[in-house]
């Protein structure tokens, strides 16, 4: 096996397959790759399924742009564990960040049916269902993975955002304002409150919250903004 060009009196034991895989994730985290690679490989050596170094040598691989790999490696996982969620997962979400949807929903698909009380499959279920523009499937995705994980932000934007392209206003609009930190008031670290439309002594801090599409047309209302404020 390959070295992971570390101190040898500090490696793990050689059929340490947790211990391995542990170095394997730290290193991954210091963005030392080609280190992290081999130290996934040693696990893997030690426990050719050890399902959490099979995942991380996935992410190394895709993050070391060798996509190919990562994803025949996922593929083979799910042969050869079958029944395991996080290899599915792991497969769902490969092919999610190469833009492949359909083969990732797949994926997703088969790693809640095995684990179906996991929020983020359901959410990554609402994102593909929504991207494709299947709302009534990405709605009941997201409003799975928020009762699964009801302070989850992310599944409850993302709820908000179907909710509002389907004309679902007062329930959109409502829980878009609770699953959102204002981005001016994050950014720049200014203690403020959401202004709800009412006039308002003094001054309006209007900052972006979203991409430069939204931006553009919501400017328009600036100048309704305006005459609330004196």
């Amino acid at each position: 096996a390959r070295g992971t060009g570390s101190d040898p009196a500090h490696d793990p034991a050689p059929n340490d397959a947790d211990g391995w895989n542990a170095l394997g994730v730290a290193l991954a985290a210091s963005r030392e790759l080609e280190r992290a690679e081999a130290a996934f490989r040693r696990a893997l050596a030690a426990l050719p399924l050890h399902v959490p170094a099979l995942c991380g040598l996935c992410d190394v691989l895709h993050q070391s742009q060798r996509g190919d790999e990562a994803i025949a490696l996922a593929e083979r996982g799910t042969r050869e564990l079958a029944d395991d969620p996080s290899v599915w997962f792991k497969l769902g979400h490969l092919r999610m960040l190469d833009g492949e949807l359909a083969p990732a929903r797949v994926a997703f698909a088969r790693s809640a049916a095995l684990l179906p009380g996991y929020a983020p499959t359901h959410q990554n279920l609402g994102l593909i269902d929504e991207w494709t523009c299947r709302l009534d499937a990405a709605e009941h995705d997201y409003r799975t993975a928020l009762a699964l994980a009801p302070d989850s932000v992310d599944a409850r934007f993302g709820l908000a955002t179907v909710l509002l392209k389907q004309r679902k206003a007062e329930e959109g609009w409502r829980l878009y304002a609770r699953g959102r930190t204002p981005a001016g008031a994050a950014a720049h670290r200014i203690p403020a409150r959401p202004w709800r439309g009412e006039t308002l002594p003094g001054t309006l801090l209007v900052d972006t919250d979203q991409g430069l599409g939204d931006v553009l047309q919501f400017i328009r209302f600036a100048s309704i903004a305006r005459r609330r404020v004196w």
